[in-house]
């Protein structure tokens, strides 16, 4: 076993020693092969480099990338919209039926008081304040909530 460690392990040179031993006028050409490989970029357009290559294929192809992209953006600024208004449309629709909830459940606990159904409007009373609380606790921010949108 001690054996296949020794297979499976690979010695790695020190590379400021190997670009040491190598003619300069290489080593800058190896050096800066390195270092154009170890280039990223992240982005939704490619670089300016990448531009002019696909330019080369196809003329026009830089403008279609750009065009492509901004089309991107205003579907994502559009659907964006349609979810905030959804959500707005929504919560005012919820806090109408509440309001109507509420309303009725109250008028009903005083039907019920007016006809000698004291504990049952009661009863009634309590579950109107409770749909009124929920409610309330649901569209009033708690501050854990208001914490989480200051880290955004």
């Amino acid at each position: 076993m001690a054996d296949n460690k020794k297979q499976k392990e690979v010695v790695r040179p020190d590379v400021d020693k190997v670009l040491a031993s190598i003619d300069p006028d290489k080593r800058n050409v190896i050096v800066s092969a390195m270092v154009e490989m170890r280039q990223t970029f992240s982005g939704p357009l490619p670089r300016p480099a990448d531009f002019k290559a696909y330019k080369e294929v196809l003329s026009n192809a830089p403008e279609r990338i750009l065009l492509m992209a901004e089309k991107q953006q205003q579907h994502r600024i559009d659907s964006e919209e349609r979810i905030i208004k959804a959500d707005i449309r929504e919560s005012i629709f919820g806090q109408v039926f509440a309001v109507l909830l509420v309303v009725l459940f109250l008028a009903a606990a005083v039907y019920l008081g007016i006809n000698g159904h004291d504990w049952l409007a009661g009863i009634v009373a309590t579950l109107s304040a409770t749909i009124s609380a929920i409610f309330y606790l649901k569209s009033t921010p708690s501050n854990k909530d208001l914490d989480n949108v200051d880290k955004k």
